[in-house]
């Protein structure tokens, strides 16, 4: 994908899309990418938005380990608000 740290990425899919900075730390397996548990995109969005409420089967808990997106880099002026 030629994403390095520094860059901003669009993280989407059709729950929602965030506008994160990347940070790289070596390479992933497969296509697979890491966010931090607490993390919030540039404009305030928390990464929640991409997850959706639908419980476990096992005992009802969340399901917010893993969820499928899609991963764009995104060139944007720090200054502006990204809707």
């Amino acid at each position: 994908m030629g994403i390095k740290s520094g860059d901003f990425i669009v993280i989407e899919n059709n729950l929602g899309k965030i506008l994160v900075k990347a940070k790289v730390y070596g390479k992933s397996y497969g296509k697979t990418m890491c966010m931090p548990r607490q993390l919030i995109d540039i404009n305030g969005i928390p990464q929640n938005i991409l997850v959706s409420s639908q419980t476990q089967n096992i005992e009802s808990g969340p399901i917010f380990n893993s969820t499928r997106v899609k991963i764009r880099r995104f060139f944007v002026n720090i200054n502006d608000k990204v809707r």
